[in-house]
């Protein structure tokens, strides 16, 4: 599991997480309950100042998730 509360269990989630948190929070924090932040605070996620919304477009497409897991892939040794 990934992050403080265990909520993301692939790193294809932590990866999406961190490549649409800035351009598209309403992605992430729709569900904010998930993300570690409780219903009655979830008002007090800034999704409007930076770092939100400073491009148009996530930094990584699929391909670059898939490519940057299959070489955290090569890292792991054979114990």
């Amino acid at each position: 599991t990934f992050f403080h509360n265990g909520v993301d269990s692939t790193l294809a989630e932590v990866l999406r997480f961190y490549n649409l948190r800035d351009v598209q929070p309403a992605a992430i924090y729709a569900n904010a309950e998930a993300h570690g932040v409780p219903h009655r605070f979830a008002s007090n996620v800034d999704t409007i100042d930076g770092p939100f919304g400073h491009r148009a477009t996530p930094r990584m497409n699929d391909q670059d998730i898939a490519d940057i897991i299959a070489f955290l892939a090569t890292l792991t040794d054979s114990m």
